[in-house]
């Protein structure tokens, strides 16, 4: 064990989507050496005075990352990041004007990019000051690897008990169908600069259109398959309330958001989607989805999981497909072009894990940044920032409809227990040989710290 240890701040915004990938992180860097706080970011952001002088690794520099990172400034983090949406955008102006932000952009002292289309995206960003940017794919996609394709049997074996062969549709249709509908209206108001307010609007038209086709969808999915189940799994940003109604009370209709995606796609026998991220999961998983594509548009789709599907522009296509998919024992074949699309999305597809690149990259960083010092005026400005906004969030907790509410808190962030967590750490012991000198406690609601085990 080194003598010396890092405090890391690894947050996960959802759950389902992230935490598996984040702990994966976590485990690798600990095994590094360093001391690894990781959990839920609405309870790690509402403690963040009282961490210690820490690397912090978000998820994105966008707009409402503003407030958060100039609190960690200025009590003396670091901030490395990658873009959790870095593999997927409409167009690069779109793309700058809602995924960046000053000065959360600017106060990243590290990138870490999903590939080198990603990197000369941030390379090239308005405001972007020369930090340092590695291409070092991400530990979401470690996860897709074949070293973990047991990690999740248990889940595939429930999922496939519970349902069958089951048809999974998986939506993205936050930006219409928000959880909370304040956000929804910021959401689409994000990056629409009065030169882009026309294409922005279009954008949103179109996925509104999708969506109600994807909805009208549901009872024709029912009607040709009466016993087989549909299960439809929300973004995590959605509201589940148009899904369900649209199922009207089906018995094999399913609207539910659980664990991870990776398990539900290594369960279904047929995955339907419009140009959603799973759609690229899927492909690197070997489980080539179904691209339900009814019209096409000049704005509003992203092309690349599309373009790593089998593409379906009709219902009568769609259903055919489906007919197929249920009866055949191998998945469908990957064409070369498909191959090469899927190289040039995510790097460290093979060799060593963007997690191991990842914990590297920022220990190294955090070393030479680790003689820096915040002045205390700055710090005790943060101090207060970070306690005045822990009381306005506090507040929002109780208030019905608000994004800091404890009914969005649950629905971004189930409550993990402490063995929960000690179990998915045993399991990637197991698929990669590693992390067997490892602990894990809990330090607060939802948060834990990982370390290696002290010795004596």
């Amino acid at each position: 064990m080194q003598e010396q240890s890092y405090p890391i701040i690894l947050p996960s915004e959802n759950k389902s989507r992230e935490f598996d990938a984040k702990l994966l992180l976590g485990c690798v860097l600990a095994e590094k050496g360093a001391t690894v706080y990781i959990g839920a970011r609405h309870e790690i952001h509402n403690r963040i005075h009282s961490f210690p002088r820490s690397l912090y690794l978000a998820k994105d520099f966008r707009q409402p990352s503003n407030r958060i990172f100039t609190i960690l400034d200025q009590l003396g983090h670091e901030i490395d990041a990658w873009d959790d949406e870095g593999m997927l955008h409409f167009s690069k102006e779109i793309y700058y004007k809602r995924r960046i932000a000053q000065p959360a952009f600017s106060l990243v002292k590290e990138f870490f990019a999903w590939s080198e289309v990603n990197a000369q995206l941030i390379a090239e960003a308005p405001g972007y000051g020369g930090a340092p940017i590695h291409i070092t794919g991400n530990c979401r996609l470690d996860l897709l690897r074949p070293e973990f394709i047991t990690f999740y049997d248990e889940e595939i074996k429930r999922l496939k008990d519970r349902f069958g062969d089951f048809i999974l549709i998986n939506s993205n249709f936050g930006v219409v169908n928000h959880v909370v509908p304040s956000e929804q209206k910021k959401q689409q108001k994000l990056g629409a600069s009065r030169d882009k307010l026309d294409e922005i609007n279009n954008i949103w038209r179109h996925r509104q259109r999708m969506f109600e086709m994807f909805l009208k969808l549901l009872a024709k999915l029912n009607q040709t398959f009466p016993n087989t189940c549909i299960v439809v799994r929300p973004h995590p940003s959605e509201d589940h309330a148009a899904w369900k109604r649209a199922a009207g009370g089906a018995s094999q209709i399913h609207v539910l958001h659980e664990d991870s995606v990776i398990p539900w796609l290594l369960a279904c026998k047929v995955m339907i989607h419009n140009s959603c991220s799973t759609g690229i999961e899927a492909f690197l998983l070997n489980r080539q989805s179904i691209s339900f594509v009814p019209f096409k548009t000049s704005v509003g789709e992203v092309e690349f999981p599309d373009q790593l599907s089998c593409s379906a522009t009709s219902e009568t296509q769609l259903i055919s497909i489906i007919k197929d998919r249920l009866s055949a024992k191998e998945p469908m074949p990957r064409s070369q072009q498909q191959l090469a699309l899927a190289d040039l999305l995510a790097a460290s597809r093979t060799g060593p894990l963007a997690s191991d690149q990842i914990a590297d990259y920022a220990l190294s960083s955090f070393l030479r940044h680790s003689g820096d010092r915040q002045a205390l005026m700055p710090q005790l400005i943060g101090n207060f920032r970070s306690r005045w906004r822990q009381l306005n969030k506090t507040i929002g907790h109780f208030i019905p409809g608000s994004k800091s509410g404890k009914d969005h808190n649950k629905h971004r962030f189930p409550d993990v227990t402490t063995d929960e967590v000690i179990g998915k750490i045993h399991k990637l012991a197991n698929c990669l040989n590693r992390f067997h000198d490892l602990e894990c406690s809990q330090i607060k609601r939802n948060i834990f710290r990982i370390n290696q085990q002290s010795r004596s």
